[in-house]
């Protein structure tokens, strides 16, 4: 599969817009991202990761992207495994409204009353009026 259309990157691949979704990238990773755009655009989309991470300097010990992409949203949404063991590759078809934006641990978890269709801080108390509401909350 080809790159897709409206993809685009700037000079040094630390900037990305895929799929209508742009992305940022640390030197390192976007190293990594230009090697797998090359691939891509060559129509050999596998690469394996202990070339990637050579030819990016990186000094993991593990021949895997996963330390170095860890919580990136671009992570097992462009950047996907390939089809053999330990191969990388972009994915084209990377839907965005399947991308997961990442927040911030601080951000209050919330949930849903079904009840009263209420949005809950995560605090373990119902909402009030709800059945078995103590209000010991």
């Amino acid at each position: 599969m080809a790159i897709p259309e409206d993809a685009r990157h700037s000079q040094d691949f630390c900037s990305v817009v895929w799929n209508g979704v742009e992305y940022s990238f640390s030197p390192m990773q976007a190293a990594i991202v230009a090697m797998l755009w090359e691939a891509q655009a060559n129509d050999t989309p596998d690469v394996h990761a202990s070339t990637l991470l050579a030819r990016a300097d990186s000094e993991l010990k593990v021949s895997r992207l996963d330390p170095l992409f860890f919580r990136h949203p671009a992570w097992k949404t462009v950047i996907v495994r390939g089809k053999r063991r330990g191969t990388y590759r972009l994915d084209p078809t990377t839907d965005s409204s399947r991308n997961n934006t990442i927040f911030p641990l601080a951000t209050v978890v919330l949930q849903i009353d079904a009840i009263n269709k209420r949005i809950l801080p995560r605090t373990g108390c119902l909402a009030a009026g709800s059945p078995g509401n103590r209000g010991s909350c």
